[in-house]
Formats: structure tokens, C-alpha cells, sequence
């Protein structure tokens, strides 16, 4: 889904998905680690399963070219802090608002809901009900990665877990 959203967008911009998410998302947010489908230098080393002598197999770099918009974006942890405190923003678009309050109220209200209204899904994210506190988050993964990224809107928290290299990397920030 999030590939041909990323086909859909490229359709009606006229530009290339890593080029306008370079232009209207990481720009206005001074997102300046993050990039879609680069080597960087510095890039965690995703490794394989743990081998029966202990071992982890390093993965190379892998350009997810056609999935870009559902798994080619690297990032920080520093720029996606940066992301996060976008969704706490108010305010008519521009600046480093980079979408309206309503676009943003839209983009967070659930649109699928499970039977017993513990979780469901909004536009990009998955929200969870956990006692009286709703949460609004997104995680993925792609060979020798996986992300976590949760987002408690009406408290402004924020928490951000990547995992690469053998190693997880977390910070909770209240943004």
C-alpha cells in the first residue's frame, strides 16, 4: 500500500518520490540525516539471524527502488525526533509545519477499528487504546532493521526505537 501511495504521490507531483519527500518533509523539518534509498556513510550494518556459533552474518546495502516509499528511508534518531514533534504542531502549513491542524487530526484519527477498540489503524499509522491514553505509531523492518516509533499526542511523548547493527538504540523525549 505505502509503494503505490508512493506512485500515487509521484503521479500527481510530477516529481520523484525521494525528491518531493526530500522537499515538503525532511527540508521543512531540517531533517538533513535522513534520505530515501542512499548508502550513506555511517549507515548501521544490518546483520542476519544469529548463526549456531554465534555469529551474525553482516547484510549489505540494499536499494528498495520501487518499494521506496514503503521501506528505502533511512534516518536518525535526532531527525526522527524532528518527525515526531510534527505531529505535535498546530497551525495552518508552512514553515516547519509541514501539514495543517486538520490534515494532521485526519491523518491521526482512526479509520479501521478492531472489534474490542484496543487498536486500529489511522492514514500511516496504528493507533492502540492502552487504558484511558491513545497512541499513535508506525514500525517496520527490512533485513537487519526493525523500527519502532510510538506517539502519545495529547501528552507530547514520544518514543523512537531502531534496531540495526546488533544493537537497539532508543530515546524517549518529551517534545
Amino acid at each position: 500500500a505505502y509503494s503505490i501511495a508512493g506512485m500515487v504521490v509521484e503521479a500527481v507531483s510530477g516529481e520523484k518520490w525521494a525528491d518531493y519527500i526530500q522537499k515538503h518533509i525532511f527540508g521543512p523539518l531540517e531533517m538533513n540525516a535522513s534520505s530515501v534509498d542512499q548508502n550513506v556513510p555511517g549507515l548501521a550494518v544490518g546483520h542476519g539471524r544469529r548463526l549456531p556459533d554465534g555469529a551474525r552474518d553482516a547484510l549489505p546495502f540494499v536499494d528498495a527502488r520501487g518499494m521506496g516509499a514503503a521501506t528505502g528511508i533511512t534516518s536518525t534518531l535526532e531527525d526522527m525526533a524532528k518527525f515526531v514533534s510534527a505531529q505535535f504542531r498546530s497551525g495552518p502549513m508552512g514553515g516547519r509545519r509541514i501539514l495543517g491542524t486538520g490534515s494532521l487530526r485526519e491523518m491521526h484519527r482512526v479509520r479501521v477499528l478492531e472489534s474490542n477498540w484496543t487498536q486500529g489503524y489511522a492514514i500511516g499509522f496504528a493507533v492502540n487504546r492502552v487504558r484511558d491514553k491513545i497512541y499513535v505509531g508506525h514500525g517496520g523492518g527490512y533485513p537487519g532493521y526493525t523500527t519502532q516509533t510510538l506517539i502519545q499526542l495529547d501528552d507530547k511523548v514520544g518514543v523512537i526505537v531502531l534496531t540495526g547493527e546488533g544493537k537497539s538504540f532508543s530515546a524517549g523525549a518529551d517534545i
